[in-house]
């Protein structure tokens, strides 16, 4: 939901089109990421629908903020984002939007298997996840549900003058805390640091 001029409007697009429209305005604005605890490599969405109405409250946040610029408000890729409606891609159905965030992982993936048919024995599926550092205090790397994870990034840790890695404040006592909570869980999930900027 965004408002302009004073007038509310509702727009129904997919997290995709965000990402498009944000790489072409260029803009400051932050984009929330897609998934705050869970990034897989097969079509499953092991989030809770307040993960999803976080980031839809991101999502408007961003536009609002958009709108709030002249040099964007007038922009004829914003304005076309915003009254066009495109493809109906908001109409169909995604298997990754359907799997419900309190199976474990092993009955999700007996599910799509059973919805889509077959799956190539030969290739191993693996479920992984970012975990940013400012989340720690919302989602404690301790309550975490590891069996739901083969991976879990960490990030971030950012590339230093010196050629070495720099942590946010506090960011390397939390990683600390997720590596011993993985290890404890049993379930042999893996951590790993993301570097990026």
């Amino acid at each position: 939901q965004v408002v302009c001029d004073d007038v509310k409007r509702i727009v129904h697009r997919r997290y995709s089109e965000f990402l498009t429209l944000h790489a072409l305005l260029k803009d400051p604005f932050a984009i929330p990421p897609k998934r705050v605890l869970t990034t897989t490599f097969i079509p499953s969405a092991w989030i809770d629908n307040t993960l999803i109405d976080e980031r839809k409250l991101g999502l408007s946040r961003y536009l609002n903020d958009l709108l709030t610029v002249a040099e964007y408000k007038t922009n004829p890729v914003l304005l076309n984002f915003l009254t066009n409606t495109g493809p109906a891609s908001a109409l169909t159905f995604n298997l990754e939007d359907a799997v419900p965030s309190t199976l474990s992982r092993k009955t999700a993936m007996d599910l799509i298997q059973e919805q889509t048919g077959d799956v190539k024995t030969a290739t191993t599926m693996i479920a992984a996840s970012y975990y940013p550092d400012w989340v720690s205090d919302s989602y404690p790397p301790e309550s975490l549900d590891f069996s739901k994870f083969d991976i879990i990034f960490f990030a971030f840790a950012t590339p230093s003058s010196s050629y070495g890695l720099a942590f946010d404040s506090g960011s390397q006592a939390v990683l600390k805390r997720l590596a011993t909570a993985a290890h404890n869980s049993g379930y042999g999930t893996k951590v790993s640091l993301s570097i990026g900027s």
